[in-house]
């Protein structure tokens, strides 16, 4: 068996176009494509292609090869061409990512699974005593592999009932997730679905199937961990599996939910600053500043379980009951440290109390913006140009 090392965030030249040229020949068979859509080179290559990281592993008498697609600044999620074209379950794909709401998923959150292609060699051993791992596990462990290194929390692909059939027999039932009704794309009608890479390794390394450990344990050899899940970490270390690691510290830093915290508590912290200066005010100030960054975490959390629709306590609860939760909770604690400034002061001068407003306004605007936000891409998720199959 002839292995081609995958290495994050640069392909091979020979990996891609292998992959390129099992996808052209394989969906040319399939009548998916024609040749009019073939490039110079006599390759399909869509628009994808530019941000793609391609895999390719070739066996004793299967080639297969595959694709990942990465979403793009702008439009994140909905840069994917089946979250662009399928109807798909936002509450489904934030469960299977692990995230609260699908606008939490950042440009490298997720990536689309394409071009998922495996043909018989013309020239195969015949007659060899060599045992092979089968080609398309050893695939799926390469892709896993750069994700896990590269930190993506989501899978996104379509596929007909066949492949989301032998995924879920290769990778897990319960991780392969799907996401929404079949509809007409390219070839026969499809089925949009969700896998969380991370979820996969957990299921492997602490189950009983040997040999799904062996084909994660070759293709995870000096795996880098620096931008792993603290689960998926121990686990590998656990399982004897060598690996790196970066600096946890960098990693923390350059964390986009480290900077939005950070934001978060910056913004309490602002609050109680200018009280130093007011002689007015007669409470104190630590326990103001207290109150103030005490509260911000869960002010967020509130407002999380007021505006999501996938959380784990509106599946315990109710969305109804967690809705009203949550607004309790970012009502409270949004006003708590007003209610102490104002209980401990007198005869505020006219430009606090417009200090005080426009703090407020902020906020307010703030978890507008992110609530449109979250709407509009939980909306466009949801429409579709594609027939029903």
């Amino acid at each position: 068996m002839t292995e081609r090392p995958n290495q994050p965030n640069k392909m091979p030249n020979a990996d891609t176009l292998h992959a390129q040229e099992i996808h052209t020949r394989v969906y040319l068979e399939k009548g998916f494509i024609d040749e009019g859509q073939l490039n110079e080179d006599g390759l399909f290559v869509d628009g994808y292609a530019g941000r793609s990281a391609y895999f390719f592993h070739e066996g004793l008498h299967r080639e297969v090869g595959a694709r990942l697609i990465s979403a793009t600044k702008k439009d994140k999620l909905l840069s994917l061409p089946t979250a662009k074209l399928f109807a798909v379950d936002p509450d489904q794909l934030a469960a299977a990512a692990g995230v609260h709401r699908v606008s939490d998923l950042g440009t490298n959150d997720v990536v689309e699974v394409s071009g998922l292609a495996a043909r018989i060699k013309d020239v195969a051993v015949q007659d060899s005593d060599t045992d092979e791992l089968d080609p398309v596990s050893v695939l799926y462990a390469k892709m896993i592999r750069h994700s896990i290194e590269e930190g993506h929390k989501l899978w996104l692909l379509n596929a007909d009932p066949l492949l989301l059939r032998d995924m879920k027999h290769r990778l897990g039932h319960e991780q392969v997730i799907e996401v929404g009704e079949r509809q007409q794309y390219m070839g026969p009608p499809t089925k949009p679905a969700a896998i969380n890479p991370s979820k996969v390794v957990e299921a492997v390394l602490t189950g009983d199937d040997e040999q799904n450990k062996q084909f994660i344990g070759a293709a995870f050899h000096n795996v880098d961990l620096t931008n792993a899940s603290k689960t998926v970490r121990q686990l590998v270390k656990d399982s004897g599996i060598s690996y790196t690691e970066g600096s946890r510290a960098k990693k923390v830093l350059t964390d986009p939910r480290t900077a939005a915290y950070s934001v978060i508590l910056g913004y309490s912290a602002a609050r109680a600053l200018p009280v130093t200066a007011l002689d007015e005010f007669e409470g104190s100030v630590p326990a103001l500043w207290a109150i103030d960054v005490g509260t911000a975490i869960p002010y967020t959390w509130g407002v999380i379980e007021t505006f999501s629709s996938n959380t784990p306590l509106s599946r315990k609860v109710g969305r109804a009951a967690a809705k009203g939760i949550g607004a309790t909770v970012a009502a409270s604690t949004f006003v708590a440290p007003y209610a102490y400034f104002y209980a401990n002061g007198r005869e505020y001068p006219a430009y606090v109390n417009a200090v005080i407003a426009g703090f407020v306004g902020i906020a307010g605007v703030s978890e507008v913006m992110k609530h449109r936000k979250e709407t509009r891409i939980r909306a466009a998720l949801q429409e579709t140009d594609l027939k029903k199959a």
